[in-house]
């Protein structure tokens, strides 16, 4: 019930298992429907490695047809790697077959550059669960949500990142791009009750 409008980003936190995602699903379905997949970018970032994993998955996401065997091959072709932008020879006849724009595209316009009235939001899951620094996950948002005006979730277990960062590091880079907390703490009563029900 905050009157506060929090900028940049919103970070939800909690113990494994205690419903983070399931709350922030719940909210997103009760706000747009059962269409709220439209307005949303989620990833999950279990496992990756690398902020060029991460880098992929997003456009991955972003333009769901690069996820196709075809265009993976290709990416994976490839050899600079995910840049700003990547022309793609697939029949090797010297000609561009494919253009792609790495960069996250300003989601509050179209195709066309007019303003759209949802725009989508980003949201970064297990974040915990993925052996990128948070300050080198965040680093790499940052210059997009502030610029960008980029509205994100970041899910995850708060304590567990603590662990693996150091103190200052992840506080300092944590003010600088979120700008609401909200620590989810499970209701073991309702739970007993619903998993009886």
């Amino acid at each position: 019930n905050s009157q506060m409008s929090p900028q940049f980003a919103v970070l939800v936190k909690g113990d494994w298992g205690c419903g983070k995602t399931f709350l922030v699903k719940k909210i997103l379905n009760e706000t747009y429907g059962k269409k709220y997949k439209d307005n949303v970018i989620w990833i999950s970032v279990y496992g990756l490695s690398s902020i060029q994993q991460l880098r992929q998955k997003l456009i991955e996401k972003i333009y769901p047809f690069l996820s196709n065997k075809i265009t993976k091959f290709a990416l994976s072709t490839v050899k600079a790697g995910l840049k700003a932008s990547t022309t793609i020879d697939f029949n090797k006849d010297g000609y561009e077959d494919l253009f792609i724009d790495f960069t996250i595209p300003n989601f509050e316009s179209d195709e066309n550059g007019k303003k759209i009235k949802t725009k989508k939001i980003l949201i970064l899951d297990d974040i915990e669960r993925c052996s990128i620094p948070i300050t080198e996950i965040f680093g790499f948002f940052a210059e997009e949500i502030i610029e960008k005006n980029l509205k994100a979730i970041f899910i995850s277990n708060d304590e567990k990142i603590k662990d693996t960062q150091e103190q200052d590091d992840y506080k300092s880079i944590k003010e600088k791009i979120i700008g609401m907390e909200f620590k989810i703490v499970p209701n073991v009563t309702e739970a007993v009750k619903s998993f009886i029900k």
